[in-house]
């Protein structure tokens, strides 16, 4: 698996020092402390968890190869992400 990063996500992943996460999900993507799921509705789109706070959203951009556009504070409802 490929995963490319936008610049305002690696910053925040380095603000963050979320590195560890962004890693395991590399190794691991299925593992289930990540939670990684496709978004309802949004064809393309997935998410993974990276603590009880932050969440990351990913784009699929081929069979193997995702976008991590944002990294933002989960949603206490859990209906979506506050960025």
């Amino acid at each position: 698996m490929q995963i490319k990063v936008s610049e305002k996500a690696n910053k925040q992943i380095r603000k963050l020092k979320l590195e560890k996460q962004k890693n395991f999900f590399l190794a691991n993507p299925l593992h289930p402390s990540l939670d990684f799921k496709q978004l309802k509705g949004i064809k393309g789109f997935y998410a993974f968890r990276i603590n009880n706070q932050y969440r990351a959203r990913l784009l699929k951009i081929a069979e193997q190869t995702y976008f991590i556009l944002v990294v933002g504070r989960a949603a206490l409802n859990g209906g979506g992400m506050v960025i």
